[in-house]
């Protein structure tokens, strides 16, 4: 089930936690940050990663498609300890998944796109997704 296209953020983050959490490629986890009282001792507690953090956190497994399917068409040209290496070194890898979900007519804070940003440039899976759609979309894309 996809949410509405007007659906409340609450509503698109469920729904995308449901949709990647059911897949054997993704472990994801809900990432809230924020500030609370402590109400023993009246101080204030931050929790969740760091301000800016995307509301999705998790792992999402990238696999070297295309070159396996390469290796794969030249296999019977190596010999089997070198094929054994090579589809070591290709094996499926774990790239870090950090996903901010808004409504259609959300808005997004600096340092949230700062966030993004960085796991982008550090070569993670990040950005802005306003749908389950755009959120599978974000995952899938090579």
């Amino acid at each position: 089930m996809s949410p509405a296209p007007s659906a409340p953020e609450r509503v698109i983050l469920h729904e995308t936690l449901l949709a990647l959490g059911s897949r054997p490629d993704c472990r994801v986890f809900r990432n809230s940050v924020g500030l609370a009282r402590d109400p023993k001792t009246g101080q204030h507690v931050q929790f969740g990663l760091v301000k800016g953090a995307s509301d999705i956190i998790g792992l999402a497994r990238a696999e070297p498609l295309h070159a396996l399917a390469a290796l794969e068409r030249w296999a019977h040209l190596l010999p089997a300890n070198d094929l054994a290496l090579i589809r070591a070194a290709l094996a499926p890898v774990g790239r870090f998944l950090a996903l901010e979900v808004k409504s259609a007519k959300g808005w997004v804070r600096p340092e949230q796109l700062a966030f993004i940003e960085m796991v982008k440039r550090l070569g993670g899976i990040a950005g802005v997704v306003r749908s389950v759609h755009e959120a599978l979309a974000l995952v899938d894309r090579p």
